[in-house]
C-alpha cells in the first residue's frame, strides 16, 4: 500500500491510504489490472482497475464519502452538508491520458441531511431529501457529469461535472429551493441559484 496527503486539506482529513492487489487473471487477457482500495478520513472507495491497449477502465466502483470530506470544497462558499454520498457500481473509461474521457455510467446517492447555505444575505439551514446522481459522459466537452434529481420523484435539482482539465463544477437549481421551502416564487425552476467551480486535479 501507499500513503498520501492532500496538501489543501486540514490535517484531520488530509492523509489517506491506497492499497493495490494484483489481479492475476488479467494477464491472460493481455491486460494489467487489479483491485484498488482507498481509505481516507471521511471516504472509502473500492474499484477494479484494468489497463488494456490505450485504455484504462474503473469497474464496480463502490464506496462512501462523508460530508466532512465534501465540505472541504464547499465551505469557502459558505455551504456545508451533513450526510454522505454512496457510490453504486460506477464504471469509468478513458484513454491512456485521463483527459481522454470515453465512457461512464452508474449512480451516486445522497442520503439526505441538513444543509447550510447563504441566501439573501443570511445563512439558511434546511433539510435536504434523498438525491440521486446519474453518471454519464459529455463526449464533445470531454467531461463526466452527474445529473442530480430527487430520488423519490425524479425532479432534476442540479448537476455536478468534472472536465478533462481537472475542473469540478457543482450547480444547484432554484427548483431545490422551492422543494425545501426557501423560495416563494416557483417560476424558473431550471435557473441556477448556486454554482461553484474549483480545480481539483
Amino acid at each position: 500500500h501507499v500513503e498520501y496527503r492532500v496538501k489543501e486539506f486540514p490535517e484531520s482529513v488530509s492523509k489517506g491510504r491506497a492499497h493495490w492487489q494484483w489481479h492475476g487473471a488479467s494477464f491472460f487477457r493481455l491486460q494489467l489490472g487489479g483491485r484498488v482500495e482507498i481509505q481516507h478520513p471521511g471516504a472509502s472507495l473500492k474499484a477494479i482497475v484494468s489497463k488494456g491497449f490505450g485504455s484504462v477502465a474503473l469497474r464496480s466502483v463502490t464506496g462512501r464519502v462523508d460530508a466532512r470530506f465534501i465540505n472541504q470544497f464547499l465551505q469557502s462558499n459558505g455551504v456545508e452538508l451533513s450526510g454522505a454520498l454512496l457510490f453504486e457500481d460506477l464504471f469509468l473509461a478513458f484513454g491512456s491520458d485521463v483527459k481522454d474521457m470515453r465512457d461512464a455510467e452508474g449512480a451516486v446517492l445522497y442520503q439526505g441531511g441538513r444543509a447550510r447555505f447563504p441566501l439573501g444575505g443570511q445563512q439558511r439551514r434546511v433539510d435536504v431529501p434523498e438525491l440521486k446522481g446519474v453518471l454519464s459522459v459529455e463526449e464533445e466537452k470531454q467531461a463526466w457529469v452527474f445529473d442530480v434529481s430527487l430520488k423519490e420523484s425524479g425532479q432534476k435539482v442540479g448537476y455536478a461535472r468534472l472536465d478533462s482539465e481537472g475542473w469540478a463544477e457543482v450547480t444547484v437549481l432554484k427548483r431545490l429551493l422551492h422543494l425545501v421551502g426557501q423560495a416563494e416564487d416557483r417560476g424558473d425552476g431550471d435557473r441556477a441559484f448556486f454554482n461553484v467551480k474549483q480545480k481539483v486535479i
